[in-house]
């Protein structure tokens, strides 16, 4: 496709007297009937939002992947270079807003018969009133199987930054980072710990997981139950991996010293 000058975008804030420009590469098709335009990648959500408003809804302007990058396609250059300037002077009208959330969730494969007394059997076999509570979003159905019943937690604290705009909010998340040297608080010492589990990773934007307004509260219990995962994995791990241990565990459990030896 034939290429033509490169087309100037450019809009200033009125507010902030800040700038933003670039100067997008462009082509044409063939019988000229078609443009291609550069979009730059700060302003790809914008100009998706503006294409379904009333102003540039029935105005030929389109998109295009050519090389893992979006285009803007038009039938008019002039008002596409228009449309671009719009993009960016909309880019420039931002106000944000942040607010500290805890992103959680849980997963389980676990099922069970539970009775009305809220007793626990293994199936339901045993001819008591109850329902069978299955877990691991409902994978656990019918005739499914798994090796390993797994009890799963997480929980990460997030700022959550909605930028508003006249074409509309976006979201992202930022993971709070504290170094351990830097926490002078209690809870900025608790945020430091619960996102210190480098091996967790959560996209707080997986339906999967929730999310709850920080809190100094609510951040250390979060961290008290993952504190406690991590030292039942350890008593797990310690227990049914040494034989000497495990023995030890089954005649005091049931040698009349209650359940203290359990992994739990």
């Amino acid at each position: 496709m034939p290429q033509l000058n490169n087309v100037h975008v450019s809009a200033k804030c009125p507010k902030s007297g800040e700038e933003f420009s670039y100067s997008a590469a462009a082509s044409v098709s063939k019988d000229g009937g078609v443009f291609w335009v550069e979009l730059h990648p700060a302003l790809t959500n914008i100009a998706e939002k503006l294409t379904h408003t009333e102003k540039w809804r029935y105005q030929n302007i389109g998109f295009k992947h050519s090389h893992g990058r979006l285009k803007l396609e038009c039938r008019d250059l002039s008002k596409g270079q228009q449309f671009l300037c719009t993009c960016a002077a909309d880019y420039l009208s931002v106000e944000t807003t942040t607010q500290r959330v805890i992103v959680y969730g849980q997963q389980t494969a676990v099922a069970f018969w539970q009775g009305e007394d809220q007793k626990i059997y293994p199936s339901g076999a045993y001819k008591v009133n109850g329902t069978w509570r299955k877990f691991q979003d409902g994978l656990l159905e019918g005739n499914d199987h798994t090796n390993f019943y797994t009890l799963g937690v997480s929980a990460v604290v997030f700022d959550k930054v909605t930028s508003h705009r006249p074409s509309g909010d976006t979201v992202h998340y930022e993971r709070v980072r504290i170094d351990l040297d830097d926490a002078n608080t209690q809870a900025e010492k608790d945020i430091c710990w619960l996102n210190g589990f480098v091996r967790l990773s959560i996209d707080p934007e997986d339906s999967q997981f929730k999310q709850m307004p920080y809190t100094p509260e609510a951040a250390s219990f979060f961290l008290q139950l993952m504190l406690q995962i991590c030292r039942m994995a350890d008593s797990m791990e310690k227990f049914l991996t040494d034989d000497r241990i495990l023995q030890l565990a089954i005649k005091n459990t049931f040698g009349g010293n209650g359940l203290k030896l359990l992994p739990i």
